[in-house]
């Protein structure tokens, strides 16, 4: 059975799934007796719904014979009632919504005096020194509303004609707000640049003023000093730095040698980073910064000693803030893959040796046959790496992707280059048939790759010199492997025809 209230039930556990229960079992939520038969006939089925009694025939049975039709309704209503049911749980578990909520509410009926009454008691709970403040949560939106509203029904201050007072609080509220909106708008035209520079692409940009401002370099290097020599919270202050770096990096008119200090400077930042810094904000710095190592690939800069450090630090994020630490398979299998890409043998044989224990027992074999592959790679047993190829098995999509691209490489270095110009087109083929899982600007990325390696093949096949000027005038960033292949055709080809 494939209702969309079924998958909503499975994420309930025991305790949840009997409050659910009682949730509904008040008629101010449903007056279908049918419908509270229907959950009591699930509730025996909870939590997998896989027993094979479970048919529509039993289930209609169990309601009096109704019809497909009315069937499907109830399965209708029953999500409908479990999504308000995940509302009230999330309301109920929320100490902030709550009083947001309520205050929301007693404003809009006007109730100015149990409003200001009730806003004393958020005021006081916001104030708890156990409570941290984070730029990045959306409450403080919520909390930006309570300042206009404090301001509004205010009036014991405009009758008297007193001067209003601002309170710390709110003034704390505000100054997070401005370095919420900023860093959030700085991520944003991070995410174009990225995409503009290292895909070749070009991206519409939102029409928002700060992504317009980042654009235009107007006095950001000020506007972040500033900032950062006002944040007295010395943790928010390290963070802050971060993203000021990572800005450096990816701004117009950084010449090679700029970036990459910038680059080691911001490494240095992140290792520095107090080991409370939130996991989910720790690994987005690490994840753009990784990023914006590939700024220095765009000048054709390949200094894989540098990104070691950063996915070391990526790895590392997973194991940092205790409990049952664990890796992602797709994070490990990623890095170990680019590590492959990127010929990086001794790198890859030391993640796997420190860090396949954080991942799943599952993949162990498939990454131990990755660096064997990669072993027979380099001392050029292409025999050997061809059968260790085969052994290569995965279901997932981005894996698939980067196994595919070894194979092309594997068979150009066998010089079975009609085969390579087949899975070069075989393999935009499957980018295509996956587009939902790709970016459009990596998609065009992809085909870039595909092209040249054809045009590669091809002046192996059938030397053209249209071609080889064509190779040499492309600007595109390129893989490592790309790089060096193109360098390598056309200095023996330079050889051999001078005029060229």
């Amino acid at each position: 059975m494939k209702y969309q209230a079924l998958t909503l039930l499975r994420t309930l556990d025991r305790e949840e799934f009997s409050k659910f229960k009682l949730f509904v079992s008040s008629p101010y939520f449903t007056k279908k007796k049918n419908l509270l038969v229907l959950i009591e006939v699930l509730a025996k089925f909870h939590p997998h719904f896989e027993n094979n009694q479970l048919t529509y025939k039993y289930l209609k049975s169990k309601l009096n014979n109704v019809n497909n039709s009315t069937l499907r309704n109830y399965f209708s209503d029953l999500k409908d009632l479990l999504i308000k049911y995940l509302m009230h749980i999330n309301l109920e578990n929320n100490k902030q919504e709550q009083y947001i909520v309520t205050m929301e509410e007693l404003e809009n009926r006007n109730l100015i005096n149990l409003y200001k009454k009730e806003k004393i008691k958020y005021v006081k709970h916001i104030n708890n020194p156990n409570l941290e403040f984070k730029p990045d949560d959306y409450f403080y939106l919520y909390r930006f509303n309570l300042i206009e509203k404090n301001i509004l029904v205010n009036t014991d201050c405009i009758k008297k004609g007193k001067n209003y007072q601002i309170s710390e609080v709110e003034i704390k509220i505000e100054n997070y707000l401005s370095k919420y909106y900023l860093l959030e708008s700085l991520k944003s035209w991070i995410q174009c640049k990225m995409h503009h520079r290292y895909f070749n692409m070009k991206i519409d940009e939102p029409h928002v003023s700060m992504n317009t401002f980042f654009r235009e370099g107007k006095e950001i290097d000020c506007l972040f000093e500033n900032i950062i020599n006002e944040e007295r919270d010395n943790k928010r202050k390290r963070v802050l730095e971060t993203y000021f770096l990572i800005y450096q990096c990816y701004k117009e008119n950084t010449n090679t040698e700029d970036l990459y200090k910038s680059l080691q400077s911001l490494l240095e930042t992140i290792m520095s980073l107090p080991c409370n810094v939130e996991g989910y904000e720790y690994q987005y710095i690490l994840s753009v910064s990784r990023n914006a190592y590939f700024e220095l690939r765009i000048k054709n800069v390949y200094e894989t000693n540098l990104k070691s450090k950063f996915d070391l630090l990526y790895l590392e994020s997973y194991l940092r803030h205790g409990g049952d630490p664990s890796i992602p398979n797709f994070s490990f299998s990623a890095i170990l893959l680019e590590s492959l890409l990127d010929f990086n043998l001794e790198f890859a044989q030391n993640i796997f040796k420190k860090y396949q224990k954080y991942s799943s027992s599952l993949f162990e074999t498939f990454h131990e046959n990755c660096i064997k592959f990669l072993e027979h790679f380099i001392n050029q047993n292409f025999t050997g790496a061809s059968e260790v190829y085969l052994k290569l098995k995965t279901k997932d999509i981005n894996t698939k992707r980067r196994l595919k691209l070894l194979q092309i490489y594997l068979q150009y270095e066998m010089g079975n280059y009609d085969y390579c110009i087949t899975l070069s087109e075989n393999f935009k083929k499957f980018i295509h048939n996956h587009k939902n899982e790709h970016s459009r600007v990596h998609i065009e990325h992809i085909n870039n790759i595909c092209n040249v390696f054809k045009l590669l093949c091809n002046i192996r096949i059938n030397f053209n010199k249209d071609k080889l000027i064509e190779l040499e005038r492309m600007e595109f960033p390129l893989t490592i492997f790309l790089q060096k292949k193109r360098q390598e055709i056309l200095k023996e080809y330079k050889v051999k025809y001078r005029n060229f």
